[in-house]
């Protein structure tokens, strides 16, 4: 499979996102910023226009003579323009009382003129292309029909024989687009200065980052390396404590976890092989001699019952192990939901031991029913094993009893040194009476599989071995 670096993979989509949003924001300003200037001309064209219409007014009502220079009052208001128009309804014709109207489409403003009629509005806003160009203007009614009719009279040589009746007069202030372009292009122009600026910021800053975190991934990469091929001495390196950093006290946790188990495996297997090799050569030089008619006991029935012993001992150590092989495949997302009754179980297996000592007394404080997780099988082995070790250590007396939910079994024999108890659950570690040196470490794997935890103490008489819930 051919490697990809993250790093260019992560520059190369951040670049194609960046900028594809940067077109989309570019596209969203420069119309945004376009309507609001269009707006704006819209607002400065009616505010000239509003100021023209009372200078017309004011010439009108006081029968003051319309002079052709009041055209051209306030139209240096942001290059606003202003047209008086009458309009003939009988004629369906419009003229204007200048020139000014020679470049704009008389047929679209008899339209605009029309639609403003027919819907009773007081003024409208439109837009005309002339040569390329835009022109924004609006229309509005001058008043009434009644300064219509005064205008009408005072223009009656322009406008000819008309019935003042039918005639309309409108103001129509108009700008072209020059000046709004004109704005639009400066602060757009410094808006994508400022947005290429942020985005330059941006990829910099992003690329020391992922450069830097890039770098920390490699070397991750390589200690990762390291624990696949068993290289668990070197520690990983934690640099900082954000998330790459947990990562790495995870990985470098898991890294102690392995060599610890990589050393107990080792030690496991040495302990076999130890444990493995001592009945094996007994059992060897005891064959050997009788064969030579030698007999180590004295006599050969003495010495075939040695072999018997450590043949008997040899198949309780491969049963115990095959056993802890058991509980190694089971307990791979174990998760039992049976109930045993283990009062019914304690009586059950305590009477098979009573039988191997008839000089220990056996005290049982139990209720009548006591329900603990786990299979029956687990918990009757968990019981053997504790009992065979009572047995062989206790000297008048055994006592198991349930106390605030923990269920205790104790013994009056001697008590065990501070280094046997530090190891006492470990595999093959036996006591003075002990035998195999894995009863009470399969006692301890069956119990934290099953979510409980046993540990043992000396008390004032004897030992006590104590199982409580951890769940």
């Amino acid at each position: 499979m051919k490697r990809k670096s993250l790093f260019k993979k992560y520059i190369m989509w951040s670049l194609i996102i960046i900028f594809s949003l940067l077109l989309l924001l570019i596209s969203i300003t420069y119309k945004s910023i376009k309507d609001f200037f269009t707006d704006e001309t819209y607002n400065t064209i009616e505010y000239a226009q509003n100021l023209r219409t009372d200078t017309i007014k004011k010439r009108l009502d006081a029968n003051e003579d319309f002079h052709i220079t009041d055209e051209i009052i306030n139209q240096n208001f942001r290059a606003v323009g202003h047209i008086i128009l009458v309009y003939d309804e009988s004629k369906n014709e419009i003229r204007a009382f200048t020139n000014s109207l020679s470049s704009i489409n008389k047929d679209v403003l008899k339209k605009n003129i029309i639609e403003i009629n027919m819907n009773n509005y007081n003024k409208k806003r439109y837009v005309q292309t002339i040569q390329g160009k835009k022109l924004y203007y609006v229309i509005k009614k001058i008043d009434s029909k009644f300064v219509a009719r005064k205008v009408f009279n005072l223009k009656k040589g322009i406008l000819g024989q008309r019935d003042p009746a039918r005639v309309s007069g409108y103001l129509l202030s108009y700008m072209w687009e020059t000046y709004s372009n004109e704005l639009t292009r400066n602060i757009f122009s410094q808006f994508i200065i400022v947005v290429f600026s942020f985005v330059i910021i941006i990829l910099v800053t992003s690329y020391i980052m992922i450069k830097k975190i890039s770098r920390r991934f490699k070397k991750l990469e390589v200690d990762v390396a390291n624990i696949a091929q068993m290289k668990l001495d070197k520690p990983i390196v934690v640099e900082e404590d954000d998330e790459i950093g947990r990562l790495s006290r995870s990985i470098d946790k898991m890294r102690i976890q392995l060599k610890k188990h990589d050393e107990d495996l080792r030690n496991y297997f040495h302990s076999i092989s130890h444990e493995l090799k001592t009945p094996i050569m007994i059992i060897k030089g005891y064959t050997d001699s009788i064969l030579c008619k030698k007999y180590p006991k004295g006599n050969l029935d003495s010495s075939l019952y040695v072999i018997d012993e450590e043949i008997d001992r040899l198949d309780t150590m491969v049963k115990n192990i095959l056993y802890l092989n058991k509980i190694d495949f089971i307990s791979k997302g174990y998760s039992s939901k049976d109930k045993v009754d283990v009062v019914k179980l304690i009586y059950n297996v305590s009477e098979r031991f009573k039988n191997l000592d008839h000089s220990i007394k056996w005290q049982l404080d139990l209720p009548d029913f006591y329900t603990v997780r786990g299979q029956q099988e687990q918990w009757e082995s968990i019981l053997n094993n504790l009992l065979d070790n009572q047995v062989r250590y206790a000297d008048k007396k055994i006592k198991i009893s349930i106390v605030d939910e923990n269920i205790q079994i104790s013994n009056d024999g001697e008590h065990m040194s501070p280094r046997i108890l530090e190891k006492l659950f470990n595999p093959f570690h036996k006591g003075e009476k002990g035998s195999t040196g894995l009863g009470l470490y399969i006692v301890k794997r069956l119990l934290n599989l099953n979510k409980y935890d046993i540990i043992a103490r000396n008390e004032e008489v004897g030992v006590i071995f104590c199982i409580k819930d951890i769940s």
